[in-house]
Parts: C-alpha cells; structure tokens; sequence
C-alpha cells in the first residue's frame, strides 16, 4: 500500500496566518506525525516535502502520479473563523469519499475536533472538473484534510507542536482505519485538566445578544444552555488563564456572576474517556 502525503503550502507560500500561527509549518508537523504512525504499520509512505520549501501544484500531482501511489492525502489547516475539520474528495467519489469520512471519524474521537456541518464534500470547477488542482490532476483517490481553523477558537486544539502532532496521529489513525489496519491506541491517561466558564441564571432578556456578539468577535466559543432553573451561559474549555479572563469579563462587563470550572478527563478500563464531577478553581 502506497501513501502519498502532500504537506499544503511551503516556501514563500505561507497558507493562512493568525496570532503566531502558520499554516506551513503546522501542515509540515502535523503531516510528519501522520507519516510516522502509518510507517509503524507497514505503509510505504512518500511526501511532497520534508522542509521549508515551495513545491508548486502540478508537481505535487505528478510526484504522486509517477510513484504509483494508491491514495493522495493533502493536509491543511483553515481559515475564515469558521469550526471543525472537513475533508474534501472527488466528485467521482469513490475511495477517496470512504477515507474522507473515515478521518473525520477518527479526529473527532482522538482530538475532539468538532465535525463541519458537511464534514465530507466534493466540488466541482466550472468545467465540470474537480475544483482543486491536487485532487483534479491525480491519477488515484485523492482527499484534502482541513484539520480545523486556525483563526477561530478552533486553534486551541492544535496551537501548539504537540498538539499538530496529534492531530497527525488522528489523521493516521482514520487511514488505517479506513483500511482496515489494527493499531494501538494513543494513552488517554496523561491528558492535561480542561477548563471552562459557566455563569449564573439570566434573565434571557438582558444583555445576551451582547455577550453572544463581544465573544465571537473574539474567537470564543460560547453557548446559552438551560435547565429547569433558567438559562446560563456556558463557554468552550480552554486554558485556566483565559478562563479566569473571560470569568472576569462576565462580571465586569456584563454584571453576571462567572464560575471557573476544571474537569480531569480520565480513562476507564474500557479504554473510555469520561469527566470526574467538576470542581470550582
């Protein structure tokens, strides 16, 4: 089984850019973390780059083309302040749509990663070709991973190298899936607290367009939820620092009461991720 994994951008072709990060050197990570894992299982796996360099579309295609490679699998990261990974595939479909929704699938369960709205596409050109180059000009089963955006509170999954890294991992992880290769899984019990920001019940009335508005021009996601005591609001985890800010900003702000929450994900026997009961920071 010939894998081809072609790293986006490279070079003077930065990809997107927010806040520290670049899409070059994130794809270059996170691809080399996917290379590894699937050498550990027996793939013969080659890329379109292996550093900082620029490696124009069509040769891309035809590194691929001329190794005979089974499958083409791009990878990128997004922008445009939307969230989730989505995973773009042929108009004929075929394999390249099953692999897509396979590392869907395997990100949202390694990372967490939320699923676009439509997770698994195809797009077509105006001459009723495939759209992009790299899926239109080879000759196998060819997908482009959008692993998140880079430019939203999506970065929080991947704004570090560790964190690519996994993101490759998972990319990996939904290949040998999709052929039928049995892996180990990645030991959940090390995995850092998480925090998030919870209020107290509002009056639904009073300043929630607001909030909703302030929050996401920041990159925050946030969501009014209710139960048989009233509505609240609840943020996205994030680090404890940003979390104790965004608290401080509800009631300064807002003049709404915010709590810090930390929740330990932990492993059971089973190999499940669950939550211990929440605790006040």
């Amino acid at each position: 089984m010939k894998i081809f994994l072609d790293f986006g951008h490279g070079g003077s072709e930065t990809g997107a850019v927010s806040n520290g990060l670049v899409e070059k050197n994130m794809n270059l990570t996170t691809g080399l973390a996917c290379r590894e894992v699937l050498q550990q299982y027996g793939i013969d796996v080659r890329s379109s780059r292996t550093d900082d360099r620029y490696v124009g579309l069509n040769e891309r295609a035809n590194m691929a083309n001329s190794w005979g490679a089974d499958y083409f699998v791009s990878i990128h990261y997004n922008s445009g302040g939307g969230d989730g990974i989505e995973v773009i595939h042929s108009i004929y479909r075929g394999k390249g749509e099953t692999l897509a929704k396979a590392i869907v699938n395997a990100v949202n369960r390694d990372t967490g990663q939320n699923l676009r709205p439509t997770p698994t596409y195809s797009r077509t050109g105006s001459d009723g070709k495939d759209y992009y180059a790299v899926i239109r000009e080879t000759s196998m089963d060819a997908i482009i991973v959008e692993s998140g955006f880079i430019d939203s509170g999506d970065r929080v999954l991947f704004d570090t190298p560790e964190k690519q890294k996994s993101m490759g991992r998972a990319i990996a992880h939904g290949i040998l899936d999709h052929l039928g290769i049995s892996y180990e899984e990645e030991n959940n019990n090390t995995v850092e607290p998480q925090y998030y920001v919870e209020t107290s019940y509002i009056n639904p009335d009073v300043y929630v367009n607001g909030i909703l508005g302030f929050f996401d021009d920041n990159g925050i996601k946030i969501q009014i939820k209710s139960d048989a005591k009233g509505p609240f609001i609840q943020t996205m985890h994030m680090d404890l620092d940003r979390c104790r800010l965004i608290a401080y900003t509800f009631t300064s702000r807002f003049d709404i009461m915010a709590y810090v929450w930390r929740e330990d994900k932990i492993t059971d026997q089973n190999g499940n991720i669950s939550y211990t009961p929440r605790t006040l920071v």
